[in-house]
């Protein structure tokens, strides 16, 4: 493994001169969902519970259900959230957050994973932490965002979210969200 990394960072090192270059402490700007600045137009989804559980009620710290499919997550289930950000954009963190209501619930993603890609034409690219993860950890509980680094960041014009449950058990999920990163010049 020690081995590996060292290999993987000599490679970073003889490549990077070459690519575009980015400051990747400052590439980590909101986006826009949350203030609106990403459309509701920008947002589609696999399914949603109700008119007010469409993807574009899934801004962060709104005061809404979020986006909620219609079914349960299951381990067998494949529902998704997808945003276009129109631009190749730097994606360097997400932040999420579950259902909002006055009283605690479980509706919230305790695992996800992401899919994206540069272009319309391109098939869907299923992304993977530095470790090899495709699933990454989500929230503990429905109200407080829960901020995750992408490492790698992606480069991307879309992106879906993939709700994951880690049990046996499926279960109803909302989500809340926003994305972090900077145009890709």
């Amino acid at each position: 493994m020690v081995t590996m990394n060292i290999i993987c960072l000599f490679i970073l090192v003889l490549i990077l001169p070459s690519t575009k270059q980015f400051d990747l402490e400052t590439c980590r700007s909101p986006l826009g969902i949350e203030t609106g600045k990403i459309l509701d137009s920008a947002f589609s989804s696999s399914s949603h519970a109700g008119l007010n559980s469409t993807a574009s009620k899934a801004r962060i710290r709104s005061e809404t259900n979020g986006w909620c499919p219609l079914n349960k997550i299951s381990t067998t289930t494949y529902e998704y959230i997808q945003i276009d950000v129109v631009n190749l954009t730097v994606i360097t963190l997400i932040e999420l957050q579950g259902r909002f209501s006055q009283q605690p619930n479980e509706h919230y993603a305790d695992s996800f994973r992401i899919e994206y890609r540069r272009d319309n034409q391109q098939k869907w690219i299923k992304y993977k932490d530095f470790s090899g993860q495709y699933i990454l950890s989500g929230n503990a509980n429905s109200h407080i965002p829960t901020i995750r680094d992408i490492l790698p960041s992606l480069v991307a014009k879309q992106i879906r979210i993939i709700p994951i449950v880690t049990t046996v058990k499926p279960k109803y999920i909302c989500m809340r969200l926003e994305l972090y990163g900077c145009l890709y010049e």
